[in-house]
């Protein structure tokens, strides 16, 4: 009898690991590790050329979403854009940015946690707008745009980095992430519902 039980009990289990539905639903986790400027804007020239040494002033825009279109230029007023999305304060003199467990002049944490909704079919964009703001002597100018296009069949728990668009010694970006399902969800993207049950539909655990 205990073996008729048994094999019952895998065959349900079987079944239910294979039962796909369209909607997956997950937490996608990434960690903006580091930024760096190489103290120049856009045009090349130096953010600060003084004396004291040539040092930007970043404030950043940082956002995500997931739907990936190759043919349209993605910005932070984009739509589709996931929240939350990220306006730091400044950085002052600092041309390679830490930033840590929070984002400076914010209260969001890093690594920052985006739930994924019913169009997410693993691919996402991420772009970091970054200027320099010396606050009094010039209006900000732009430093460099980072876009960076990922899937979560490439999640890695170790640095990735990303230059920028800027052509004359682009800026860098290091980050890296991760994907976890929500419970009772399973599979690669989420999309494979499987329910701990115990009643007439059938008995098994986990």
């Amino acid at each position: 009898m205990k073996s008729i039980i048994l094999i019952y009990s895998t065959i349900l289990l079987i079944a239910c690991y294979h039962t796909v539905v369209t909607v997956g639903t997950g937490v996608l986790s990434v960690n903006y590790e580091s930024f760096n400027t190489r103290g120049r804007r856009i045009n090349g020239e130096p953010c600060d050329p003084r004396p004291r040494g040539n040092r930007c002033d970043p404030e950043f825009e940082i956002c995500l979403r997931y739907e990936n279109n190759n043919n349209a230029l993605f910005n932070c007023s984009s739509p589709g854009v996931v929240s939350p999305q990220i306006t730091t304060a400044r950085y002052d003199d600092n041309n390679n940015v830490e930033f840590g467990r929070t984002f400076r002049g914010t209260t969001i944490s890093n690594p920052v946690e985006y739930a994924t909704d019913d169009q997410f079919d693993g691919n996402f964009e991420v772009v970091i707008d970054v200027v320099d703001d010396d606050a009094v002597r010039f209006p900000p100018q732009r430093i460099d745009t980072v876009l960076i296009e990922l899937t979560v069949a490439n999640a890695s728990s170790t640095s990735l980095t990303f230059q920028g668009l800027r052509n004359d010694t682009p800026s860098e970006a290091a980050i890296s992430f991760s994907f976890t399902c929500d419970t009772d969800y399973y599979g690669s993207l989420c999309t494979v519902y499987c329910l701990a049950q115990d009643d007439t539909s059938g008995h098994y655990t986990r």
